[in-house]
C-alpha cells in the first residue's frame, strides 16, 4: 500500500514537472531565438547486490531492496527520474529590414559578455548603444574577434561569414561558435544559453557561417503542440492524484479494521 502512494507522487511530480516546462515553453512562444526544453522519462539500470551471510550486506540504491524466495539474492528497484534537454531545430525566420538584426542559418551560436562570463544565443537581436557597441537587447556586449565591437561609422554590414565592415571597411567578425550536441544546454534567462562545465565550445570556421542581415530567428515553440501536451499532461496528473487518493483510503480503511481486531 505504501508503495502505491509513493508511486502515485513520484507520477504527480513527473507530471507536474512536465506542465511548468510546457508552460515556460508557450510563455516564450514569441521570443526571438528560443529555445524550447523537451521533457522525457528516464529509467536508470537496475542494481543489485547478494546477502553475504555472516560476512555482512551490501546494498545500494535508492529504493529498498526486496529478497527472492530462497532469501539469498536481493535487488533494488529500477528509479526513474525526469531528463530535460533542450530543442536545438530552428525556428522559422523573419525579415526586419534593421541593420542590427541577424540570424544564423544553420548551425552556431553568438557570444555574448556578462558578468558571469561568455554565454551563447540565437537571439540577433542587437542594437547599437551610446558608445557604439553592438549589445543585445539587455545591454549585453556581443563578442567579435577582437573582443567588444565597436561600430562607429555611418553605414553598417554584416557580411554572411560574419564580417562587420563599416563604412566600407571591414573592422572585426562575430565570433560564432557551435557545438556538437546542443541538447544539454541551459537557459539563462529567456534566450541565453550556458553549456554544463564540462563542455567547450569551438569556434566556427569562418567559411562554414551563413549569417542573414536584416532577419530574425522565430521561437521553435510550436504554441498548438504545446497546448495539446500541457492537457495530456493535466490529465495525466488528475488520474495519478485519483489513484494517490485512493490509496490513501484503502490505507486508512487497512489501519482501522486492523484497531478494530484488537
Amino acid at each position: 500500500m505504501l508503495k502505491s502512494l509513493l508511486t502515485a507522487e513520484e507520477a504527480m511530480q513527473r507530471e507536474q514537472i512536465k506542465l511548468d516546462v510546457l508552460a515556460n515553453n508557450l510563455a516564450n512562444v514569441n521570443t526571438t531565438g528560443f529555445k524550447q526544453k523537451l521533457t522525457s522519462v528516464q529509467q536508470l539500470a537496475t542494481r543489485s547486490v547478494i546477502d553475504r551471510g555472516a560476512e555482512g550486506t551490501s546494498m545500494s540504491g535508492a529504493a529498498g531492496p526486496r529478497p527472492n524466495r530462497a532469501g539469498t539474492h536481493w535487488s533494488t528497484e529500477r528509479p526513474v527520474q525526469m531528463r530535460m534537454i533542450l530543442d536545438p531545430r530552428p525556428g522559422q525566420l523573419r525579415q526586419t529590414g534593421r541593420e542590427t538584426d541577424l540570424a544564423i542559418v544553420g548551425r552556431g551560436l553568438f557570444v555574448v559578455k556578462t558578468a558571469d562570463g561568455d554565454l551563447y544565443t540565437r537571439n540577433g537581436q542587437f542594437r547599437l548603444d551610446g558608445e557604439g557597441r553592438l549589445v543585445t537587447a539587455h545591454g549585453l556586449a556581443v563578442q567579435g574577434e577582437r573582443g567588444d565591437i565597436v561600430a562607429d561609422g555611418r553605414s553598417l554590414t554584416i557580411q554572411r561569414d560574419g564580417s562587420i565592415v563599416v563604412d566600407g571597411q571591414r573592422i572585426d567578425a562575430l565570433r560564432i561558435v557551435q557545438l556538437a550536441d546542443m541538447t544539454g544546454l541551459e537557459h539563462r534567462g529567456s534566450s541565453l544559453l550556458r553549456p554544463p562545465l564540462d563542455v567547450e565550445l569551438q569556434e566556427m570556421p569562418r567559411e562554414q557561417i551563413e549569417l542573414l542581415q536584416g532577419h530574425l530567428e522565430g521561437s521553435n515553440v510550436s504554441p498548438i503542440a504545446s497546448l495539446i501536451d500541457m492537457i495530456a499532461a493535466q490529465r495525466a496528473f488528475e488520474v495519478k492524484a485519483k489513484l494517490l487518493s485512493t490509496a490513501d483510503e484503502m490505507l486508512a480503511k487497512s489501519v482501522n479494521q486492523l484497531s478494530a481486531i484488537r
